[in-house]
C-alpha cells in the first residue's frame, strides 16, 4: 500500500512538472506584440508642441497606441474597478461572474449580462467574436486564457486601453484623451478618467454628440463608480466638488485641422513607414500658418 501510494504521489508531481514546464514553454514562445497589425492614426504637432491634425487609421478609426506607462494611474484604477477587481488574480475569466450572468441572461430571462473579465473583453475585440450566444462564449473564455499563457497582465492590459471603444469612430485611450479632453491620458484628471472608464461599456448612447456634454446615462455612470471609489482610495473635497461641474467631450469635428495640405504630403512621405511611435512633429509654427492664411484671404477679397 505504502508503495501504491508513493507511486501515486511520484506520478501527480510528475504530472504537475509537466503542465508546468507546458506552461512556461507556451509563455516563452515567441508571440507577436499585440499592437501588431492594428491600424494607428497619427498626430501631428508643430514645432511648439501645438496640435495640427490627427489623421484616422486605415479602419476609419481614430486609434492612437499608448503604452501603459504613460497612462495616469486614475485611469487604470478607475478601469479595474469598475470592469474586473480580481483582474491580476483570474486566469482569464471569472467563474462566479460567468455563472451569475448565464442564470441572469438564460435562466432567470432578465437583462443580457456577459460577466466578461478585461481579457475575454479583449478577445472579443481582437477576434472579433459573437459572444451573445453560448457557444461563442465558451470561445471566447478559451481565447481570454489564450491571450493569460501567452502575454502578461501588464500586456493585456495595456492592449485592452488601446482596443476599447470610447464613442464615435474613437479607439484606444489615447485617441479618445487627445480627442475628448486636448491633452495625454497621463494628464487626465480623476473625473476624465473615471468618464472614460466606463464609456467603453455603451459608447454609442452615453455621449450627446452634438453639444459634446456629458449625457445623463453617462454621468449616473461615472457618479456610480465615483462613489465605489470614495470607498476604495481616499478622497478629499475638493476632488468632490470636480464630479459636481460640467463636463463636456471635444467631438472629432472640433479637433484642430491646420494646414491640410502640408500634412497630407507629409502623410505621403511617411505611409510607407511602420512604426508604433505615430507622434510627428513639425518645424510648421502653427500661429505664423494662421496668420498667413488670413492675409491670403484678406488679399484675395
Amino acid at each position: 500500500m505504502k508503495i501504491l501510494t508513493g507511486r501515486v504521489l511520484q506520478n501527480g508531481l510528475m504530472a504537475v512538472f509537466l503542465l508546468a514546464l507546458l506552461l512556461a514553454a507556451f509563455r516563452l514562445w515567441p508571440h507577436p506584440p499585440l499592437w501588431q497589425g492594428l491600424p494607428q492614426s497619427s498626430v501631428y504637432y508643430d514645432r511648439h508642441g501645438a496640435l495640427l491634425r490627427i489623421t484616422l487609421a486605415n479602419d476609419d478609426r481614430y486609434r492612437l497606441w499608448t503604452p501603459l506607462e504613460q497612462v495616469s494611474p486614475l485611469a487604470v484604477r478607475g478601469l479595474l474597478l469598475h470592469e474586473d477587481r480580481w483582474f491580476y488574480y483570474n486566469p482569464g475569466f471569472n467563474p462566479v461572474s460567468l455563472m451569475r450572468g448565464f442564470w441572469r441572461s438564460y435562466v432567470a430571462g432578465g437583462k443580457m449580462q456577459g460577466g466578461s473579465t478585461i481579457s475575454m473583453q479583449l478577445a472579443r475585440m481582437r477576434w472579433h467574436l459573437n459572444t451573445r450566444t453560448p457557444g461563442g462564449k465558451l470561445l471566447q473564455v478559451l481565447r481570454a486564457v489564450q491571450l493569460e499563457l501567452s502575454y502578461s497582465k501588464r500586456d493585456i492590459l495595456e492592449a485592452y486601453l488601446n482596443y476599447a471603444p470610447y464613442g464615435r469612430n474613437i479607439e484606444s485611450i489615447g485617441a479618445a484623451s487627445l480627442i475628448y479632453f486636448a491633452k495625454s491620458p497621463k494628464d487626465l484628471t480623476l473625473p476624465e478618467a473615471l468618464t472614460l472608464a466606463v464609456l467603453p461599456q455603451s459608447p454609442s448612447y452615453r455621449l450627446e454628440p452634438k453639444t459634446g456634454v456629458l449625457g445623463t446615462a453617462l454621468t449616473q455612470a461615472r457618479n456610480r463608480l465615483f462613489q465605489r471609489w470614495q470607498r476604495v482610495y481616499p478622497t478629499d473635497a475638493s476632488q468632490q466638488t470636480l464630479f459636481r461641474l460640467p463636463l463636456a467631450l471635444r467631438q472629432p469635428e472640433q479637433v484642430p485641422y491646420i494646414a491640410p495640405h502640408f500634412i497630407e504630403q507629409l502623410r505621403q512621405q511617411t505611409q510607407q513607414l511602420v512604426q508604433r511611435d505615430t507622434r510627428v512633429d513639425t518645424t510648421l509654427d502653427a500661429g505664423l500658418q494662421r496668420l498667413v492664411e488670413r492675409q491670403v484671404n484678406a488679399f484675395i477679397a
